[in-house]
């Protein structure tokens, strides 16, 4: 019987692990399913009606073109997963200047968001060295920022900030966005969770993007925090560790 009882609890983070792929496959599935039945719809369309040019079907066309966006986009997130739950994600560690990164993604939302009434900040110290992937810290910022954009309203505001505390380079994405309801905040990370379903997939969004932000800092050795309230905005800390400036 103790053999029993021992072996279950060995076994347990076995049976977890085991759950949450599941869990992860039929949400995949499910999420796949949508954008591939619009494809197949709109070709179905397409060869009732062959004697149709490329500009008369160009709705259909425009229609398959983006949905065949959403899933490349979706298949590279699953992957990139994959890899992290798998430790197999390449990380290209090098030095640079993290606040010279927040100037660099600063100056490229602006661009991206043209005429949208939104003020986007960088502060903090003013050099900053950190040791980490710089592309896939870029990625997270993007994911993050991408986030806080789509719930700021006109007038408002996105700050980034960098900092370090102690042994702790601190690099914070806060908005003054209408907030988290807290029913959702404990569910954020989850794969495949989106707080507001309807508006995520009309943007294209698949509800990946906090999970692979969180994986990709777990695996430099950091920590992503997440603190929000209704009608007060949202802060969030990209914790890692930082360069030893007396080495």
């Amino acid at each position: 019987v103790g053999g029993l009882i021992i072996a279950g609890k060995a076994l347990r983070p076995v049976q977890e692990s085991w759950q949450r792929q599941q869990a992860f496959v039929a949400d995949a599935s499910h999420e796949l399913r949508t954008p591939l039945a619009i494809v197949r719809a709109d070709a179905e369309v397409m060869l009732r009606n062959p004697q149709q040019s490329v500009e008369d079907d160009r709705e259909l066309v425009e229609d398959i073109v983006r949905e065949a966006d959403h899933l490349t986009a979706l298949v590279a997130d699953m992957l990139t997963l994959a890899r992290l739950d798998t430790g197999q994600l390449p990380l290209q560690r090098t030095e640079f200047d993290a606040r010279e990164l927040l100037d660099d993604v600063a100056a490229q939302t602006r661009r991206l968001l043209g005429d949208r009434d939104v003020t986007i900040e960088a502060g903090g110290l003013a050099a900053l060295p950190a040791l980490a992937d710089r592309d896939r810290l870029l990625q997270v910022l993007r994911i993050l920022i991408d986030n806080a954009q789509r719930y700021v309203p006109a007038g408002g505001t996105i700050r980034l900030t960098a900092d370090r505390k102690r042994h702790r380079l601190l690099l914070t994405v806060q908005d003054t966005g209408a907030g988290i309801a807290t029913e959702d905040l404990p569910h954020l990370f989850e794969r495949f969770y989106r707080a507001d379903r309807a508006r995520s997939r009309g943007e294209g969004g698949a509800g990946l993007g906090l999970a692979i932000a969180r994986g990709i800092v777990e695996a430099h050795g950091g920590r992503l925090r997440l603190d929000s309230e209704p009608g007060k905005g949202t802060l969030v800390t990209i914790e890692l560790p930082a360069v030893d400036l007396d080495g």
